[in-house]
C-alpha cells in the first residue's frame, strides 16, 4: 500500500525512474491488487461477525449500527486532517484555497457520507472509494441477515448473494448497482466462512461453497476484460481457497514469532489506510520539486514518507481512533447486556 501510493503519481504521470528503482516501481505496480484480497478477507470477517452476533440473538440493526460506528467516525477525522493538510500546503502548490476544499455543501455532504460515486463527485480522500463499497456491503450483509432472522432460508440469501456476484462479473454495476463490481470477492469471503462452518456443522455438503468459488474464479477469467481485471478474478479466487485451507494452522501462524510486527500494524492499519495517501503525497509532491523523478534519491525521499505515513498513522489512531474503538465496544457491551437481560426475563 504505501509502495504503491508512493510510486503512484509517478505511474500516473508515466514518469522514468531510476534504473536501480525500476524493479521497486514493477513491484509497486501490482499495488492494485491489494484491495481485492481485502475484500475477500473483509468478506471473511464479516460472515463470522454476523454468525457471532446470531449466537448471542443480536440482530440487523446492532451489526449495522456496530459497522458504521466503525467506519464514520474515523474517517472523517482522516477527512479534516487531509483538509487541514490541503491548506497549509496551498502556498507551496500555488492551487487556490478552493481547489483543497469540496465543492460546495452537496459534494461535503456526499463525501462525509461516502456516497460520491452515486453523486457524482470526487472523493476527497483518494482512498475512500473502497469504503463506499465496504459501506454497500454492510447494508446488503444487513439487510439478509434480517430477512434470514424474519425466517428466510439461508440457502435463498446464499442463492441471492451468488446471483449478484454472477451478475458483478458480467458488467452489471452502474448506478445503484455500483457495488457489485467487488461484490465477487466479497461473496468468496462469506462462502470460505461458510465452508468452514460447514466443515464442523456438515462436512459432506463443503463441497458446495467450495464449488461456487471456483465457479466464480472461472466466470471471471472468461467474463472480465484482459490485464488487471482477469487477474483480479483468479487471484481472489485463488486467495478464498488458501484462507480455507490454511484455517487449521490459523494458531500457528499467529504464534511464529518474526509475524509479530505484523499485529501492530494490523491495529493501526485503518489509520494508515485513510491517512497513508495524505502524509505521503503532500511530502513527495513538495520534496520532488527539489529531485527528479529519475534521480536515486527518490529511494530515501519515498522512505522518508512511508516513514511519516507510519508515524502520522500512529498518532491518528493513538489520539483518535483508539478512543473512538473504546466508545463503540462500550455501545456494544451495553447492546449485547440490553440483549440477555431481556431473553432472561422472558
Amino acid at each position: 500500500m504505501l509502495v504503491f501510493h508512493g510510486f503512484g503519481a509517478m505511474r500516473i504521470a508515466k514518469l522514468a525512474v531510476h534504473p536501480d528503482l525500476a524493479w521497486l516501481k514493477w513491484l509497486a505496480d501490482f499495488g492494485w491488487f491489494g484491495v481485492h484480497l481485502f475484500f475477500v478477507i473483509s468478506g471473511y470477517c464479516i460472515a463470522a461477525n454476523v454468525y457471532r452476533l446470531a449466537q448471542v440473538k443480536l440482530g440487523a440493526w446492532n451489526f449495522l449500527q456496530d459497522r458504521l460506528l466503525r467506519i464514520y467516525p474515523t474517517y472523517w477525522v482522516a477527512c479534516l486532517l487531509s483538509i487541514l493538510a490541503n491548506v497549509l500546503v496551498a502556498p507551496f502548490n500555488h492551487v487556490p484555497l478552493r481547489a483543497n476544499l469540496p465543492a460546495g455543501p452537496g459534494a461535503a455532504l456526499a463525501n462525509a457520507f461516502l456516497v460520491e460515486p452515486y453523486a457524482g463527485v470526487p472523493s476527497l480522500l483518494l482512498v475512500s472509494w473502497s469504503l463506499v463499497f465496504e459501506l454497500g456491503f454492510y447494508f446488503m450483509v444487513a439487510a439478509g441477515f434480517a430477512l434470514w432472522r424474519r425466517g428466510v432460508n439461508h440457502w435463498l440469501l446464499l442463492g441471492l448473494g451468488l446471483a449478484g456476484a454472477v451478475a458483478g462479473l458480467f458488467g452489471l454495476h452502474r448506478g445503484i448497482f455500483y457495488v457489485f463490481s467487488l461484490w465477487p470477492e466479497f461473496f468468496c469471503g462469506c462462502l470460505v466462512f461458510f465452508a468452514l462452518w460447514l466443515k464442523n456443522s456438515t462436512p459432506a455438503k463443503v463441497w458446495w461453497p467450495l464449488l461456487t468459488v471456483a465457479g466464480l474464479t472461472v466466470i471471471g477469467w472468461f467474463t472480465m476484460p484482459a490485464g488487471e481485471n482477469t487477474g483480479q478474478a483468479i487471484g481472489a479466487g485463488a486467495f478464498a481457497f488458501l484462507l480455507y485451507f490454511l484455517h487449521p494452522l490459523d494458531a500457528r501462524i499467529a504464534g511464529w514469532r518474526p509475524l509479530h510486527w505484523l499485529a501492530w500494524v494490523g491495529t493501526i492499519s485503518y489509520s494508515l489506510y485513510l491517512t497513508h495517501v495524505t502524509f505521503i503525497g503532500k511530502w513527495i509532491n513538495l520534496a520532488s520539486r527539489r529531485i527528479a523523478s529519475d534521480s536515486l534519491l527518490q529511494l530515501p525521499l519515498q522512505m522518508v514518507g512511508w516513514a511519516a505515513a507510519i508515524m502520522g498513522a500512529w498518532l491518528v489512531f493513538k489520539f483518535c481512533e483508539q478512543p473512538l474503538e473504546r466508545w463503540r465496544h462500550a455501545i456494544r457491551r451495553r447492546s449485547r447486556a440490553a440483549t440477555t437481560t431481556k431473553a432472561a426475563t422472558k
